[in-house]
């Protein structure tokens, strides 16, 4: 029972923090699992059997060996290491650098569009077609006069003769090689557009990339140290145990003596189970983290385990200048703004659709019955092309890219509000933390001389065993709340270092 509010919020803690649940139980960790079913069932029998004296030895072992599962072939890992490690095996890391690959090859396809193209072209036919005929030797340099039918010629008297050489040529064949170089004379901007579209829309990607590592780097620093705070509940409910065996062993002296009830033994018996079962629960708390830790890292078979709480950065001095320097830092914003500049520069793309496109192509042509061989020839051709009506569609597309870039803005705009509505509630929620932290520590004190007193005073038969119970665990529920509360403090300085860039170590 107690420790189990404790248990509930860092499994919360877990869920906003988008840490991966293992759908599978380790080995080691289902067969401790089935050893504790096996002596709950145990349990059960002897507790019918009134032998209660036992189920306090029985969770004992089953939490043992949670303990031995744990601690088995550990390998202390650094918070700056599991990060790096995260960073290179998480999948989502790799998806998101598949995102700037792809950017990046889009945006290379576009600066080729203002280079030269240099291209082989191998053509060969074959025709009885009789101007197809005439071209092919005249291309190759091989038309004669007898092609034209000279020697049907007889006179004047033959001008309306037919010639069967040139209207009945026969089959003919001619293999075209040629290199042709192409090159955009004008595009009316549309071609410098498409390429800061590009460039913006690389930089975007990267921006959102640093994002998913910053995203991933939280998410491994409040699985590590969920980890370690639910290590000191551990210690907290041990604390809990040896002060219920002590409780116990009193109280049973206590009898003997005639100063206290028998019912005031199945009482402390009853508190020794139950803080047996929250050190039970603790461990298993402990064991899910450790797992939801590792396949962060992306080696959930692994045995790495994290080793102590790291110290992220001195005392942050929240301020509106702090703020403001976040706010610039932030991927999130810095991916917007990209984006933001990648629809203005569609807006220029589609108004260069109003403007006509030219180019040029340079041409050198081989031809012959064999490839490169054959008659030479040059040809320079210009060549413009002008929409001047398209029914609205270039006035549509204008119209649509600067939707997308008033959307963009308007996304730009909320997200700084957002952010900066985030950094005023950390800062509250951090000065909470911190006075409840003063208070708790407080009142702590306060509760351990109160047991003190207590314990003297149900040593002499003065007072009841329930109210020495009921201090004690308010004292065990405090000291799992400061934990608790140093965990939440750590977690609002790392959202803070996220969300200004500068969580991930150098």
């Amino acid at each position: 029972m107690l420790l189990s509010g404790t248990s509930k919020l860092l499994s919360q803690q877990a869920a906003k923090s988008k840490v991966p649940e293992e759908s599978e139980c380790r080995i080691r960790g289902y067969n401790c699992y089935r050893a504790m079913r096996a002596r709950s069932t145990l349990l059960t029998v002897v507790v019918a059997q009134k032998k209660s004296i036992l189920k306090p030895c029985l969770i004992f072992i089953t939490s043992s060996l949670i303990s031995t599962c744990i601690s088995a072939q550990s390998i202390p890992i650094s918070y700056s290491k599991a990060v790096q490690l995260a960073l290179t095996n998480n999948p989502a890391i790799q998806a998101a650098k598949a995102s700037v690959d792809l950017a990046m090859g889009t945006s290379r396809q576009a600066e080729s569009m203002s280079w030269p193209q240099l291209g082989l072209e191998i053509g060969g036919a074959r025709s009885d077609n009789p101007m197809s005929v005439f071209g092919y030797k005249l291309s190759q340099g091989n038309a004669s006069f007898s092609d034209f039918g000279a020697n049907q010629y007889t006179g004047p008297g033959s001008l309306y003769t037919k010639p069967e050489a040139l209207n009945h040529p026969g089959y003919y064949s001619n293999l075209d090689t040629a290199f042709k170089l192409s090159i955009p004379v004008y595009s009316g901007g549309k071609i410098k557009a498409e390429q800061a579209q590009m460039k913006a829309l690389v930089l975007s990607a990267q921006h959102g990339n640093q994002q998913a590592k910053n995203q991933l780097a939280y998410e491994v620093y409040a699985s590590y140290e969920r980890f370690l705070t639910a290590k000191q509940l551990v210690h907290v409910a041990q604390q809990q145990v040896i002060r219920a065996k002590e409780f116990l062993s009193i109280t049973q002296a206590l009898q003997e003596q005639s100063i206290t009830l028998g019912s005031d033994v199945l009482m402390a018996e009853a508190y020794l189970n139950n803080s047996l079962l929250g050190l039970f629960n603790a461990k298993i708390q402990t064991e899910d983290e450790l797992d939801g830790f590792r396949t962060l890292l992306g080696v959930p078979e692994s045995a790495f385990v994290p080793n102590q709480h790291a110290r992220l950065t001195q005392k942050i001095q929240f301020n509106s200048p702090l703020i403001n320097q976040a706010l610039k830092n932030n991927p999130s914003i810095k991916t917007l703004d990209a984006r933001l500049q990648a629809e203005k520069a569609a807006i220029t793309a589609a108004k260069a659709l109003y403007k006509p496109q030219v180019s040029m192509q340079l041409r050198h042509d081989w031809n012959g019955n064999t490839i490169g061989s054959g008659l030479p020839s040059d040809t320079i051709m210009l060549g413009a092309n002008w929409t001047l009506f398209s029914a609205g569609e270039r006035a549509g597309a204008i119209q649509a890219a600067k939707a997308y870039a008033k959307k963009t803005q308007s996304e730009l705009d909320e997200q700084r509000h957002q952010l900066r509505l985030q950094f005023k509630q950390i800062q509250r929620a951090e000065r909470q933390i911190h006075y409840e932290l003063q208070l708790n520590r407080q009142t702590m004190q306060k509760e351990e001389v109160a047991i003190e007193k207590l314990k003297q005073q149900f040593g002499r038969g003065q007072i009841p065993l329930n109210a020495l119970l009921e201090s004690q665990m308010k004292l065990t529920q405090h000291k799992a709340q400061e934990l608790q509360a140093l965990h939440q403090s750590r977690m609002q300085k790392a959202h803070w270092l996220m969300l200004g860039n500068q969580l991930i170590p150098k």
